[in-house]
């Protein structure tokens, strides 16, 4: 279905055609030219590395496929090539990648405090936000780890409050800290609140 869907661009004799981002080593962009699959090779600056010239175009098979190049499906092929994955291709159905969920979402990197202590959501939480920091780091990627308050505004949120400090503290979250009212407007002047909690490894990311 998805290569079907490919050849709306012009004539096809064989009723198919390779998606337009076929993402292998090298990084080819198929496009539809004058009823014929033209191929460009492009390049991606998101994954320094990764992509590496082909002096041939790559296959319509592979050992490893995955489907969506947003953010799940590109660091997927990012950490299986970096174990030495051979044959692997991400197929991209859109003109572009990462033009879904992971180009619309809130840009937060998340500290882990909301997970259960020692579940396996804790886990990933703190691996993937320590890995996410390095990796803007290392690619010059617009981030900062600004921090968070977590405010209760009524005496029953209090102890969901408290709870949430309790879990910060068992998933290892270093910093964090319990604020009265004053203290959360020094942190920030446009928030109040009767209590709040600060978790500086909370960040934003462009």
């Amino acid at each position: 279905d998805v290569y079907k869907r490919q050849s709306r661009g012009g004539p096809n004799p064989k009723g198919i055609g390779p998606p337009p981002f076929f993402v292998g080593p090298g990084g080819w962009d198929w496009r539809r030219a004058s009823g014929e699959a033209k191929s460009q090779r492009i390049s991606y600056s998101v994954l320094p590395g990764l992509m590496r010239p082909m002096i041939n175009p790559p296959q319509t098979t592979s050992n490893i496929t995955i489907i969506g190049g947003g953010i799940v499906g590109l660091a997927t092929a990012m950490a299986l090539t970096r174990r030495g994955c051979a044959g692997l291709v991400v197929i991209e159905a859109e003109r572009d990648i990462a033009t879904h969920q992971t180009g619309h979402n809130s840009g937060v990197i998340h500290s882990g405090l909301y997970y259960q202590p020692g579940s396996k959501k804790a886990a990933n939480c703190t691996a993937g936000r320590d890995a996410m920091y390095r990796f803007c780091s290392e690619n010059d990627i617009p981030h900062e780890r600004c921090g968070k308050i977590v405010v209760a505004t009524r005496q029953d949120e209090l102890p969901a409050l408290a709870e949430l400090h309790r879990r910060g503290i068992a998933n290892g979250l270093t910093g964090i800290a319990q604020l009265d009212a004053g203290q959360i407007r020094d942190h920030e002047p446009h928030a109040a609140g009767l209590a709040g909690l600060y978790v500086p490894q909370t960040g934003i990311v462009d």
